[in-house]
């Protein structure tokens, strides 16, 4: 009988490492994060971090110099 919580927690730590593929994490990082604090949460989190404007990145003027 427990077994089918367990496949559908197991579902949706799945689901939400697809929502997390493009992140820092990856799929794997996603999924075992999310098993850690609940599928439902870090699905909010990958909502509200991908949410948030990138900010362009200037390159240092020191990264190019010898170059």
């Amino acid at each position: 009988m427990t077994l089918i919580p367990l496949g559908i927690y197991f579902l949706l730590c799945l689901l939400v490492g697809f929502k997390g593929m493009g992140s820092r994490l990856g799929y794997w990082g996603t999924v075992f994060l999310g098993a850690i604090i609940t599928p439902i949460v870090m699905y909010l989190i990958l909502l509200l971090v991908s949410a948030m404007p990138s900010v362009p990145r200037i390159p240092r003027s020191d990264q190019y110099r010898g170059q």
